[in-house]
This record gives structure tokens, C-alpha cells and sequence, in this order.
């Protein structure tokens, strides 16, 4: 599936072409979704006694809403080519075991593209924005036996389940007032089945995400295919790895030795020592080595071996997950605890001159809110902040892999390190990343400060519009295109530096079979600790590149800040 996906995203003569392609392959994501969910095991489609799946009145309900949301399809789409989906999921399902030869992959995907190119006129490609109550879109027609159908459904979309229950996550006792009020973090319980969440529970936890940045699960057996149809569920046309195709990356990127891709899964191990469990390997060759990052080889200065042994740490980088190159940044991640030591405790060490330390527990996830981050700002800077673009460097992990971060983990330093971009692997303008400095969240409509402090390259800041005052305080009044790094960096860190305070950041205290979901568009985050070589310490962890890009600053948020 995830291979038919991808083929359909490149320029092919026989492809559909965009919007067309992108309305498909959202609906093909809802149906895959379905289909994980109706099968609640992991069948071998090869057997033929296994027969197609068969959507149900309320998952038809949930595919059509979700297309309707991407875009817009006319109401007999679905009911015209019914048939053909059920046979294109269960081919490439089947294809993900490897089993199907790869002239008779090529040869079918080849004939999917043509017959979806014959699905066009069924498109509604009316770019307005649409409803996502079917009876308020207007090629909706009572008299149509679909929309006959639908308008009798009365699935429980919301309120949310009576069974779902919700509470913040506990704070440490160094936690502010600020987060605590926000409830940064909640943890949700009442879940039937995690790896087959009904509609109306997703929508529940797609709210609750984006409301409160973290969603933590404990005591779950999720599977690498739950997690994987979870993920998606938030973005349902995405497809690769958050990174890229596969997952591969250069062995020069900082990120290449953290990770360990899932067979047939978009899914990645990550952790510290040697795994052998079958069951978290889930295919990978047995021992298998992992590395948990640490700031002696990434950070400028290091904290000694004494203090190490005392239990000292630091953050390692502060980041949001993307490839900030060519693909756009995942919407949610989810991370995974297999297994991990529990007993220690480590305290973090700013190390930049404010005294700042924070207890957390060993190995402990790292969260900021991007919304508190933004809200903390002075008038000034936030005027800047909304007025603001940051454009990233080529290939990012690659152009930072020789400099070195702050003590802080929140951004390099300026030691002209950095490698040449004459040097990098070969890159093109055209997929180099610019975002808004802010984000809007999609539900509350909140202004999230979102920038990867380690890939910036330079800031384009907007004038002032007319109808803003100056003053001696206004920074950039007219504008300003900055390229010189060392600036760009001094005041990105001056912007982002009050966010990561102490009392601002919440730690996740890892535990077995728990479960974190993360908006990764309105948070930044940061694995912390030190584990000996034989500590294992094993997470599933799983995000996908977007299919489209983030929001940044409304009219009304530029009258309201700028």
C-alpha cells in the first residue's frame, strides 16, 4: 500500500494529476485505516481462503467525511469504484509481505495509475472549502441513493464516548502555573482497543491533541501496525517517513545511527543497548545494537565524567521532527515504550550562565509547548515573530553534521562549522524549506512558535503593515532579509530561550507499555540522559511527512500582534 502511495506521488505520465492524485490518495489512506481496523490481526492475504474486507455502513461514513475534508468527492465516487479499492487494498497489503513478485507489483501499480486517471471525472475539484457534513455539501442530492443512505447513518461522531475518560499528566513539582493552567499534557484511558480506534474515539484524540500538545497512553499493547495506522490516521495521504523514502539517510546526517527501520512498516526503533526481543525487533536481525544520542559528541562543551557519574545531564537538541528539506514537517508522532530502565534520575544543566537545572527522570522525553512559547514573547517580539519566515539550510542534518550545539540544546553554535553546501549531497532551490516563524493550530486557532532551531539558515521579516504604530521598541520596522547565521541564530535563541525555562517544560517519566502521541506541529522536544552501554532502553516510534504545509499567521493575527 505505502509503495502504491508513493508511486502515485511521483510525475508520472499515467498518473492522475494534482488536486485529482491528492483527493485519491487521502481516501486510499481512510480505506487502509479501515482495513487495519476490521482485521484486528495480521492475515496472510496469500491464503485463499482470506477473503476481501467488507466496509461497513460506518466506515463508509468515516472515508467519505474524511474526503470530503481533503477536498471534496462526488457522493457516488465511493459506491462506482467500491470493488476496484477492495481489490487494490488487498493486493498491496499482500505486497507488503513480500510475497508477490516484483513484475506482477509493477505490472498491477502500472494499471492502478491508469485506472485512477479514469476516476477524474468523478472528482468534485471545487477548491472552496468544504463542509465536513455531507448533507451541507452541494452536490449532495437527497434523491441520490447514497446520500439516501448516509442522511438515515446516526454514528456517534460526537460528543466524545462516555468511556473516554481524561486527566492531565502529573506534573513534576517544578512545573509552572502556565502549564499547569494550559494542561500541557493529558493522559486518556477508556480506549477499547488501541490499534483499531472507532471514528468517533479518534476524534476524541485528534481534539485532544491538538488542544493539549501531548496524549499519553499507559498500559497499551499496541502493535508496529497499529502505530503505524495511528499515525497516519492524523494525515491519512501521508506516506513516508518523516525523513524520507524508507527512512535512509546519509551516513554523514546526525540522525543516521538512531535509528532502525520496522520491516513493512513506516515504524522506527530507537534506544540504547543490545535488543534481542523478537517481539520489539519485529523482523530486524537479532542482536541489534542501538545508541542513545548524547551531548558529549554533539555539544560544543561537555559536562565531565564526575559530574556525569553524579548524574548530570543535558538536554541533547531541542527539535520538532522534519526533514525540513523537500518534505514538509510530519503532523503527529507517535512514540512507542518497550522497555526502559526506571530506577534513576538525572538533573539537567542549562550551562549557559543562568544556573537553570531541572530533575527528570533517566531518559526522560523533553516537552515544550510552541503556543506557551509564543505567548511569553514581549510585544516586540512577538510583532516580529508573526511578521517572520525562516528558511532552513539544504539538507539540514547533513549541514550541521561537523558544527556543534549549545550547551542548551536549543541551537548550534556559530563557529563556522558548518559543512559547504558545495558539499553536500546534491540539492535544489526549489525544495528548500521556508515556514512562518508561526504556526496556527488547526483547532483552537492559537499561534504556536515552531521553529527547528539546529537547520535555520536565514530570517525574512515582513514590514510593519500600515496600520501598526511604531515605536523605539519595534524591531525591523521596514523589514529585513537576515543572512548572516551567527544573527539569525543570536536571535532565534533570544526568542525561543524563555520557552525551555524550567518551569515550562513538562518530562515525560517513561513506563513500559506506555504510549505519547505529540502534536509535532505546536511542540518542540528533547531526549535527555546518559545510559551505560548495557542499559537497553527500546521505543517504537513512527511520523510521516505531511501533505501539506503548516498554517502561519492569519489577517487578524497580524492586526492583533504586528
Amino acid at each position: 500500500m505505502a509503495n502504491l502511495l508513493r508511486d502515485l506521488q511521483k510525475a508520472k505520465g499515467d498518473s492522475v494529476p494534482e488536486p485529482e492524485r491528492t483527493y485519491i490518495l487521502a481516501l486510499l489512506g481512510c480505506l487502509y485505516y479501515v482495513y487495519l481496523r476490521e482485521t484486528d490481526t495480521n492475515p496472510d492475504l496469500n491464503d485463499p481462503g482470506c477473503t476481501p474486507f467488507q466496509i461497513t455502513a460506518s466506515d463508509a461514513w468515516s472515508v467519505i467525511c474524511s474526503s470530503y475534508r481533503v477536498g471534496g468527492l462526488t457522493p457516488d465516487f465511493l459506491s462506482k469504484h467500491f470493488e476496484y479499492f477492495q481489490r487494490l487494498l488487498v493486493f498491496h497489503c499482500t505486497g507488503l509481505t513480500g510475497k508477490i513478485p516484483n513484475g506482477t507489483r509493477r505490472d498491477y501499480v502500472t494499471a492502478t495509475s491508469r485506472r485512477l486517471s479514469a476516476c477524474v471525472d468523478d472528482l468534485d475539484v471545487d477548491p472552496r472549502p468544504v463542509s465536513t457534513s455531507l448533507n451541507a455539501h452541494p452536490s449532495v442530492q437527497a434523491e441520490h441513493p447514497l446520500s439516501t443512505l448516509l442522511a438515515k447513518m446516526t454514528i456517534p461522531l460526537s460528543p466524545a464516548p462516555s468511556h473516554i475518560t481524561v486527566r492531565p499528566v502529573p506534573y513534576a513539582a517544578s512545573v509552572g502555573k502556565r502549564v499547569r493552567n494550559e494542561q500541557f499534557g493529558v493522559i486518556v484511558a477508556g480506549i477499547s482497543d488501541i490499534n483499531s480506534l472507532s471514528s468517533a474515539e479518534f476524534q476524541v484524540v485528534e481534539q485532544l491533541l491538538y488542544k493539549h500538545g501531548v496524549v499519553v497512553f499507559e498500559d497499551v499493547d499496541l502493535t508496529s501496525a497499529g502505530q503505524w495506522a495511528l499515525t497516519s490516521a492524523f494525515d491519512p495521504a501521508a506516506v513516508e517517513y518523516g525523513h524520507g523514502p524508507d527512512g535512509k539517510r546519509d551516513t554523514r546526517s546526525i540522525l543516521h545511527k538512531d535509528l532502525r527501520n520496522l520491516s513493512g512498516t513506516p515504524v522506527q526503533l530507537i534506544g540504547n543497548g543490545v535488543v534481542t526481543d523478537p517481539h520489539i525487533l519485529q523482523g530486524l536481525e537479532s542482536p541489534c545494537q542501538l545508541a542513545h544520542p548524547s551531548h558529549q559528541s554533539f555539544h560544543k562543551t561537555q559536562i565531565s565524567d564526575e559530574d556525569s557519574a553524579k548524574g548530570f545531564t543535558r538536554f541533547y537538541r531541542w527539535h520538532m521532527d522534519a526533514a525540513l528539506y523537500q518534505r514538509d514537517p510530519p503532523k503527529v508522532t507517535t512514540l512507542y515504550g518497550l522497555e526502559m530502565p526506571t530506577s534513576r534520575r538525572n538533573i539537567v544543566r542549562y550551562d549557559d550562565g543562568t544556573g537553570d537545572e531541572l530533575e527528570v527522570p533517566l531518559g526522560g522525553t523533553a516537552f515544550v509547548s510552541g503556543k506557551l512559547m509564543f505567548d511569553l514573547l514581549t510585544p516586540e517580539l512577538k510583532s516580529l515573530a508573526v511578521r517572520t519566515r525562516v528558511k532552513y539550510m539544504p539538507h539540514p542534518y547533513i549541514a550541521i553534521g561537523t558544527a556543534k550545539s549549545r550547551p542548551t540544546g536549543l541551537g548550534m553554535e556559530s563557529d563556522g562549522l558548518e559543512v559547504p553546501f558545495e558539499d553536500l549531497p546534491p540539492w535544489e532551490e526549489e525544495h528548500v524549506k521556508i515556514f512562518p516563524m508561526c504556526w496556527r493550530n488547526p483547532v483552537t486557532e492559537k499561534l504556536h512558535l515552531q521553529v527547528h532551531p539546529s537547520g535555520v539558515h536565514e530570517l525574512l521579516i515582513e514590514p510593519l503593515p500600515p496600520t501598526s504604530k511604531r515605536t523605539s521598541e519595534t524591531l525591523y520596522p521596514d523589514g529585513a532579509h537576515l543572512t548572516d547565521l551567527k544573527e539569525v541564530r543570536d536571535l532565534l535563541y533570544r526568542i525561543q530561550r524563555p520557552g525551555i525555562a524550567p518551569e515550562h517544560v513538562y518530562v515525560v517519566d517513561w513506563k513500559p507499555k506506555q504510549l505519547a502521541l505529540f502534536h509535532n506541529r505546536g511542540c518542540l522536544h528533547s531526549i535527555t540522559g546518559a545510559f551505560a552501554p548495557e542499559e537497553v532502553r527500546a521505543f517504537w516510534q513512527c511520523n510521516l511527512a505531511s501533505t501539506d504545509v503548516p498554517a502561519g499567521p492569519s489577517a487578524a493575527d497580524l492586526e492583533t500582534y504586528a
